[in-house]
């Protein structure tokens, strides 16, 4: 009688955890936490991270649009988190302002 949890790796049925660990060379914590973490196997083995295919909220300052918070960042040369954290502060004079002094560089360039 097997002893453990039986999960699966891709379509391969193991009887325990332990085995499937042994057999994918990793570790039974690695095999647990994947369980616990996704309820699956499936990324047992991926690079950690990949890519971010999400969809940023476009921002809307007067007239003009921004596909996400950090495309603004960078439209603004200032550093990543610095619109969210304006807007997060409810400082929205700060951000109107340094849009208007973008378009006043531009229009001056």
């Amino acid at each position: 009688m097997p002893v453990g949890n039986p999960c699966l790796i891709g379509d391969r049925q193991f009887s325990s955890q332990l085995e499937a660990a042994r057999s994918a060379k990793r570790s039974k914590s690695a095999i647990n936490y994947h369980l616990d973490r996704h309820g699956n196997l499936d990324r047992l083995g991926a690079k950690p991270g990949g890519p971010n295919n999400s969809m940023g909220k476009p921002v809307r300052i007067g007239g003009q649009e921004w596909p996400s918070q950090s495309a603004l960042d960078r439209a603004l040369g200032v550093p990543l988190g610095t619109v969210s954290r304006w807007i997060k502060a409810g400082q929205l004079d700060a951000l109107t302002g340094a849009v208007m002094r973008m378009n006043t560089q531009r229009k001056a360039a």
